[in-house]
């Protein structure tokens, strides 16, 4: 093949096969029957190389090699109606020869190297122009404007790639769409800017200190976000969220001796010795205490008169005679008021507590 002219032809060929065609061309030239790759695939799958591709002399064979114009590959079994049969070059990009500076150079040689490399080329720019998508030459590409056909498409703010498949005028075109086109327009979106885009987006600034929401009637308001406790609850009618005072919002305090405590506070006693913690002489419904144990001299729960303290069906002395004691250095408890300063309900406990 060394004295031969290869032309600017593409390195590759496609066909819908006939039922029963077992014959089809290629008008490249290739130096071996192994300088092609044939696949054949059932016009409604889904394209995959390493199924579709074939195999030389199982299933097919090559006639033409080493000739300017090209050849035939021949199928084995016949091709079923509609076959997509697609014929590549695909001649190894390598070099095997080395040239010896103790030898002649011949015109054969460089004749077959220059025919390799353009081979090698031929089969890449085959790639680039028909496989892959590409731009036109004379089309504009800025910021503002883009071509139909990219490799990867230049996209404008708002839009996403995409095939165009065979609503363009190539099925192999990749193309920038907005994303609007994806999305229900007339949804409600909270932006950071408000994006003329969406008609009914709303711009965070605007929303002062509140988010946006929709209610079950259809309207729409701001949740007024202040002074957000432990808990929240909406409410339609104002449209504002409302605290919930479920009094977990506590502050630690470890602690070795007797204690005075404090509402929205937990205390973890610390001590060799017994610490006695006192309830709060003042308290909201809602306002949570938290005892948990970590010394071996244990706590004790003590009362002020007229206090109480319920736990399960038992609630404790009222008064100053009545207390709850661990038994174990690890006991826990969560008490949260029930009538504003005076009486107390377990929520949560661990361990054997002694109520008195």
């Amino acid at each position: 093949m060394s004295n031969i002219q290869i032309n600017d032809i593409s390195t590759r060929a496609q066909y819908t096969a006939s039922g029963g065609q077992t014959v089809f061309s290629y008008t490249f030239p290739i130096k071996s029957q192994t300088d092609l790759a044939v696949y054949q695939r059932d016009p409604d799958a889904m394209p995959v190389d390493a199924n579709d591709i074939l195999i030389l002399t199982l299933d097919y064979s090559v006639s033409g090699a080493n000739t300017a114009s090209g050849g035939t590959v021949t199928l084995i079994v016949p091709a079923a109606a509609g076959d997509i049969i697609t014929i590549l070059g695909a001649r190894p990009i390598d070099r095997l020869s080395i040239y010896d500076q103790s030898v002649t150079l011949s015109k054969s040689d460089l004749n077959n190297d220059f025919n390799n490399n353009v081979m090698f080329e031929k089969q890449t720019e085959t790639f680039l122009d028909e496989i892959t998508p590409k731009y036109n030459r004379n089309e504009l590409v800025g910021p503002d404007s883009r071509p139909d056909k990219l490799v990867l498409p230049m996209l404008k703010d708002g839009e996403v790639w995409a095939g165009r498949g065979s609503s363009g005028s190539s099925q192999d075109d990749i193309v920038a769409i907005n994303v609007g086109s994806l999305i229900d327009l007339d949804a409600e979106f909270v932006l950071g800017t408000a994006n003329l885009d969406f008609p009914n987006a709303q711009s965070l600034g605007g929303l002062g200190t509140g988010i946006l929401f929709n209610l079950d009637d259809g309207t729409t308001g701001t949740l007024s976000i202040t002074n957000i406790g432990p808990g929240l609850t909406l409410n339609s009618a104002t449209k504002t969220l409302d605290t919930v005072g479920t009094g977990f919002n506590v502050t630690w305090y470890t602690v070795t001796t007797s204690t005075a405590m404090q509402t929205s506070s937990g205390y973890i006693a610390n001590s060799g010795a017994l610490v006695d913690l006192t309830l709060p002489p003042t308290a909201a419904v809602g306002d949570a205490l938290m005892i948990l144990g970590r010394g071996a001299g244990l706590w004790s729960l003590s009362q002020a008169a007229g206090q109480v303290v319920h736990f399960g069906n038992v609630s404790t002395t009222a008064g100053v005679g009545g207390s709850i004691t661990a038994t174990n250095r690890r006991d826990t408890m969560i008490l949260v008021c029930s009538v504003s300063g005076l009486e107390w309900t377990v929520m949560s406990s661990q361990g054997s507590l002694t109520i008195q």
